[in-house]
């Protein structure tokens, strides 16, 4: 019963957000070529079935991003994990807005065709085209989906100082009825003990 009940409160796991993304092409040799001379991705593993490209690499090990290129067919039969795709598949890669002419000009100077062009309600802005394998590939600026919007104003609002006074008090009982009280201002620590019955360790006027 006890058990029962604990696996109930389970909290749902945290995701650290997407590691491998996938395409399946018919040239692996070909396609590498392609996103390394587009992108200039690093190939960090290279098989015959499969090569993996780093998309992003970051101090934070699982905040990676892997583009994985299959070549079509060489692992729908696996006896486990088997898996495969056809058709022409969609993936987007986020840009800064001050990049956008200049991606612009990088795709035709190495012969890239932009299919599509296309302004967002929410300010963004995007460049459609396409692989070797007729994959849709997508340039965007922040302004596409809302979310992305919401983290760009949180990233900017966490860089930014911040402009209250950074002030931090901590109360932590030394006895029945004394307290040590420090407290940090305009990068100054200061410390006393006072005499109170009874305190809680609380923040006050904390910036964050």
């Amino acid at each position: 019963m006890i058990g029962s009940l604990a696996q109930e409160f389970i909290p749902m796991p945290k995701l650290d957000g997407i590691l491998e993304t996938a395409l399946y092409v018919d040239d692996l040799d070909r396609s590498v070529k392609f996103y390394q001379a587009i992108f200039g991705f690093e190939l960090i593993e290279s098989g015959d079935r499969l090569c993996a490209l780093a998309v992003r690499r970051i101090s934070k090990p699982s905040h990676g991003q892997v583009l994985l290129l299959f070549k079509k067919g060489a692992s729908a039969d696996l006896p486990v994990g088997a898996t495969d795709g056809e058709g022409q598949l969609h993936l987007a890669f986020a840009i800064s807005a001050e990049e956008l002419d200049t991606w612009e000009a990088w795709l035709a100077k190495h012969g890239v065709t932009i299919e599509l062009r296309r302004s967002w309600e929410r300010g963004g802005r995007s460049l459609y085209f396409r692989d070797p394998d007729g994959h849709l590939l997508e340039l965007a600026t922040p302004g596409v989906w809302s979310v992305i919007n919401q983290l760009t104003r949180q990233r900017r609002d966490q860089s930014e100082p911040c402009s209250a006074p950074r002030r931090h008090m901590r109360q932590l009982s030394v006895g029945s009825n004394s307290f040590f009280i420090a407290r940090a201002e305009g990068g100054r620590l200061s410390a006393h003990t006072v005499e109170r019955p009874s305190a809680r360790v609380r923040p006050d006027n904390a910036c964050h």
